[in-house]
């Protein structure tokens, strides 16, 4: 596979993924701006526990790939990692201007998606490092493609009392991860074989299928 191939295949997964995003019964609302309180907090309060995870995955991705001599890629893994830092205050701050009280969030028990995205990540750092380029890909694609118009969307409904004081981590990832995207298009360069690239392109559709579940309450679908 080329690495224009594996591009041009992260960029349809992308888009499916977004696809499923606005057909979600419940994603679909963040989108447009219709989102109850309670399914928002229940959203943030998943994204937290997913997101104070990411630097040190990240970090620790690019560790291995240093050991195993792919200082370039590494390099990149590091960089994002300093960039994921703090992004869980984003929406713990959100939480809170909802009043909702911010412990109570960082210390609830993991639901099972987030359990089998970390559970996702972990393996990835220790077996196929390279695979955390595929995570980040989806999860900066939906930033870039949907979160800032999210932000807008729920302000402009303004069904939920406070929120212009409660998207900031809509906002934060919308404006940044356009560039990030970029970045890692480049990275794709370094995939050196088919094997590498099965597993980006894996891990890549495994994080768009448990993202979504972040919305889902109860086991609802």
């Amino acid at each position: 596979m080329t690495t224009e191939e594996l591009y041009l295949q992260l960029v349809d997964i992308g888009r499916v993924n977004v696809h499923e995003l606005e057909n979600h019964p419940v994603g679909k609302k963040l989108v447009d701006g219709t989102l109850s309180a309670e399914d928002y907090v229940f959203y943030l309060s998943q994204v937290v526990q997913q997101v104070r995870g990411s630097g040190p995955m990240l970090k620790a991705a690019g560790e291995e790939l240093e050991r195993r001599g792919r200082s370039r890629i590494a390099a990149l893994f590091n960089v994002k990692s300093s960039e994921e830092d703090g992004h869980d205050l984003w929406a713990l701050r959100d939480l809170a201007a909802l009043g909702v009280d911010p412990s109570s969030v960082s210390d609830a028990t993991p639901s099972a998606p987030v359990v089998a995205y970390n559970a996702l990540t972990r393996y990835a750092v220790e077996h196929e490092p390279l695979a955390i380029l595929g995570v980040a890909w989806t999860l900066e694609w939906f930033g870039c493609a949907r979160a800032g118009r999210a932000a807008e969307n729920l302000i402009a409904q303004h069904r939920i009392p406070g929120i212009e004081l409660a998207v900031s981590f809509l906002r934060g990832h919308g404006d940044a991860d356009m560039h990030h995207v970029q970045a890692l298009a480049e990275a794709t360069q370094d995939v050196l074989d088919a094997r590498e690239a099965e597993a980006v392109l894996l891990s890549a559709r495994l994080t768009g299928k448990l993202y979504l579940s972040f919305f889902d309450r109860g086991g609802r679908a």
